[in-house]
């Protein structure tokens, strides 16, 4: 029973990561009432994909418990780098030192956690603009990675025309790269924009420490 009962949970915490990410907006508080629950499972693989759920669909009301979780979990690293991206989503690094931030503009997780790594390595800040805001105007960084599919196109083609008289890096992983090209044609005037597959982390990585290595 306790094995079976735990894979219905595992099963469970994975339907609501993958609604989250869909959802692409906040769960409903009484749906994120429970799965701040659901956090503190004394399974791991639930705890890690709670975890994600809340770095796509939480909200403010989620902070104390991802912190909570950082402060206590041992058993998995991977679920406390987790947690850890999902609370600077939710609970941004204030202050913003446009020379110590880096902007992540995508929704994917994975290399969310790769890129918070690079930063806390290098002394920076990872920022996660939200899409269709005018965040990528308003907060001062050194590079953007984008994924423009997540920012979308309005937010993107405002971000372009602010963007004239400035020369900040962007390395665009759009999710499909080939077929956004033709979707997202507007692009900032000058030559540093990069042009990354998001499976290619190695370039990526490459490409952000050369980036920090001119600053």
């Amino acid at each position: 029973m306790v094995g079976e009962n735990r894979f219905n949970r595992i099963r469970a915490a994975d339907i609501i990561r993958d609604y989250g990410k869909n959802l692409k907006g906040e769960l409903p508080q009484n749906i994120l009432d429970k799965v701040h629950v659901a956090l503190f499972d004394c399974c791991a693989a639930v705890r890690h994909s709670i975890a994600a759920g809340l770095f796509y669909s939480g909200n403010d009301t989620s902070i104390p418990f991802l912190m909570r979780l950082l402060e206590t979990e041992k058993e998995s690293p991977i679920v406390k780098k987790i947690a850890e991206v999902a609370l600077f989503r939710i609970k941004p690094q204030y202050p913003f030192p446009r020379e110590d931030t880096l902007a992540f503009a995508s929704d994917n997780i994975n290399l969310a956690i790769e890129i918070n790594d690079f930063c806390k390595e290098n002394n920076k800040k990872i920022f996660f603009p939200e899409p269709g805001s005018p965040d990528i105007v308003a907060v001062p960084f050194f590079v953007m990675v984008v994924d423009r599919n997540y920012i979308g196109k309005s937010a993107w083609e405002d971000y372009c025309d602010y963007s004239n008289d400035d020369d900040t890096p962007v390395i665009i992983i759009d999710s499909n790269l080939k077929k956004s090209m033709e979707k997202y044609p507007v692009r900032p005037a000058h030559d540093n924009v990069f042009l990354i597959e998001q499976w290619c982390e190695s370039e990526l990585m490459i490409t952000l420490k050369g980036l920090v290595l001119k600053q």
